[in-house]
This record gives C-alpha cells, sequence and structure tokens, in this order.
C-alpha cells in the first residue's frame, strides 16, 4: 500500500501544479508538506524534473498481479513547469518469460503548441500489434485545458497498483476519461 498512497500523494500535488506557471521551488515545497517520498530531481543546465515511479513489486512477487509501474513527473525550464507527464503501464510475461508493457495510458501536458490550445483533452487509443483491442491510450493536453477535463485526465485509478489480479484495460487505469457523462 506505501507505494499506492505515495503515488497518490504525488498525483494531488500534480492537480495543482500548472504548465507554463508553477515554480521549482513551490512544487518541492508541496511535495514536502504532502510527505511525498522517493523522488527523484535533476537538472541540466536550465532544464530540470520532479519525478517519481512505483510499482507493485510484492503483488507481482507472489504473483496476484501482473507487474504494474506508475511513473510520473513534471520537467521544469528556466524554473517554470513546461511539462507533466504520467503514465501507468501494465506488463505481461512474454512466451521467454521476460516481462514486456502490454497496456497502458500516458497522460502530458505542456506548453507546446500554445497556438492550437484547446480547452479539452485529446485521447488516442489504438490496439496493439493492430489488434482491435484499446490496449494504449494517450491523453494530451494544454494549458488551456478546462479544470474539470484536467481533473478527469489526471484521475488515475491508483487502485490498480494494489488490487489482487490488477487492472486489465485503459478504462479501468483512467475510468473517468472513458466514462460517458
Amino acid at each position: 500500500m506505501a507505494p499506492r498512497r505515495n503515488f497518490e500523494r504525488f498525483l494531488k500535488v500534480l492537480a495543482t501544479a500548472k504548465v507554463g506557471a508553477t515554480k521549482l521551488e513551490d512544487l518541492r515545497q508541496q511535495l514536502a508538506q504532502e510527505q511525498v517520498s522517493n523522488l527523484v530531481l535533476k537538472c541540466e543546465g536550465q532544464e530540470c524534473s520532479v519525478g517519481l515511479r512505483v510499482e507493485n513489486k510484492f503483488l507481482k512477487e507472489v504473483r496476484l498481479s501482473p507487474q504494474t509501474i506508475a511513473d510520473a513527473g513534471v520537467g521544469f525550464a528556466n524554473g517554470t513547469a513546461s511539462e507533466i507527464y504520467i503514465a501507468l503501464v501494465i506488463a505481461k510475461k512474454n512466451d521467454n518469460g521476460e516481462w514486456r508493457d502490454d497496456k497502458g495510458v500516458v497522460v502530458r501536458e505542456t506548453t507546446e503548441r500554445i497556438e492550437a490550445c484547446s480547452p479539452h483533452f485529446d485521447v488516442s487509443v489504438k490496439g496493439r500489434y493492430g489488434t482491435s483491442d484499446r490496449d494504449w491510450a494517450t491523453v494530451a493536453m494544454g494549458p488551456c485545458v478546462q479544470a474539470e477535463d484536467r481533473a478527469k485526465a489526471l484521475a488515475f485509478n491508483c487502485a490498480c497498483l494494489t488490487r489482487i489480479g490488477g487492472c486489465s484495460t485503459v478504462e479501468a487505469i483512467l475510468p473517468k476519461v472513458f466514462t460517458k457523462p
């Protein structure tokens, strides 16, 4: 449960972060206040990132759930948030017994292409290897996205990290995006 709670706290802070406005030091203070642990901070020149990666190691080891990895971060340019990235990926063993990405959802908010900024997120869903299954979803949004859409896009089902059997669909990973109003 500890990785899940840590990821939930990280997502809570990301929900308040604003691309194009949030400062690195402000985000670090919020993360400390929420007691988010195991953060990775990297900086190269004027580019920095703050990230968190958690997985369901115990459930995977006792074979109660497939490997599930949550990875999230905020990129900063010149001290201001320029990108938010969140991914939740479920792995599957291949024929050689190696774990490979099988299903997943990626959410990305960025300041790129502000001139085409939309009040809604864009969702791209595809099947793996040309199948009709909905195995992968990408949710893209810019800084103009409405608060309601942004909240839906950031509402990951963190139970995927602790549920016996895990999550098996993109709809289960990010239900508020795929639930009809």
